[in-house]
């Protein structure tokens, strides 16, 4: 991975102080291995079906193991998205979400990946919408 387009995946979530979302349906330990700077007490959801079951409970055990402090929860999106997305300190004034071109995992595996931050106002609040719906869906349990 282009340690550039890590780092800047490591500075967007180093900056949340609530909430970090991930909307990515195809993970692995690499995308767990990119929150190691979340700050202590914020709560981090990965919205995935881990697609490919790239990631597994183990790599999770030892990503909690190497990281005791930052708690991650997996929750089902019911393959409805293809985008993925990160979303900072969701519902609060200080909300930030970015759309990524590729998923986190593949980072500056290809040429490029391009991470945009989304500020239109009907953008955000229908991701918003989606965001509350993945709320309610069921927990992915890894194997």
């Amino acid at each position: 991975m282009d340690s550039r387009q890590r780092q800047t995946y490591i500075d967007i979530y180093s900056q949340a102080k609530k909430t970090v979302y991930i909307v990515d349906n195809y993970v692995s330990i690499k995308t767990l291995r990119l929150l190691q700077n979340v700050q202590p007490g914020v709560s981090v959801i990965v919205f995935t079906d881990n697609l490919m079951n790239q990631l597994h409970a183990s790599d999770y055990t030892d990503f909690h193991t190497e990281f005791p402090g930052i708690q991650v929860t997996f929750q089902k999106t019911g393959r409805t998205t293809h985008d993925r997305f990160i979303v900072l300190d969701y519902g609060t004034a200080d909300e930030r979400i970015f759309h990524c071109g590729a998923s986190s995992k593949d980072a500056g595996i290809k040429l490029m990946t391009a991470i945009s931050e989304m500020t239109d106002p009907d953008f955000i609040k229908a991701l918003d919408a989606v965001i509350k719906r993945y709320l309610g869906n069921p927990a992915l349990v890894l194997r």
